[in-house]
């Protein structure tokens, strides 16, 4: 399993669960898609390659079919998604990402948010 340095670490933790080794690559399909023996690859941007023996790309189509596939599977056990999601939460740990963007006027402001953020960590989010 495979995604770029940029994306959740939650496929990291799903591997290892299930006895998969886990590979970061450098941002892009290019690069995730080019891992060995790959079986799943993603990027944080919601790009899934699910079906990397064919198609070598982020892939829309072959991922919404994947997901109506479990949907069924989940389904025919008498279970609903969020039972399903929450059973893999337990399982696999829940992670919540997002972006943060700053518009800046003065350039050397960024560098100093920067540094400031490499000399004093975030030990703490939210409480």
């Amino acid at each position: 399993m495979g995604c770029s340095l940029v994306s959740s670490p939650a496929l990291a933790n799903i591997a290892k669960g299930c006895g998969l080794q886990h590979q970061e690559t450098l941002i892009g399909f290019k690069w995730i898609s080019r891992l060995p023996n790959l079986l799943f690859g993603y990027e944080e941007a919601l790009g899934y390659l699910v079906n990397p023996e064919t198609i070598h790309d982020k892939d829309g189509i072959s991922a919404i079919i994947s997901f109506l596939d479990l949907i069924n599977q989940i389904k025919s056990e008498d279970r609903t998604f969020a039972q399903y999601r929450q059973s893999f939460s337990e399982t696999f740990g829940a992670f919540f990402s997002d972006q943060i963007s700053i518009r800046v006027e003065d350039l050397e402001r960024i560098d100093r948010i920067l540094k400031g953020i490499r000399n004093n960590p975030f030990t703490d989010i939210a409480g």
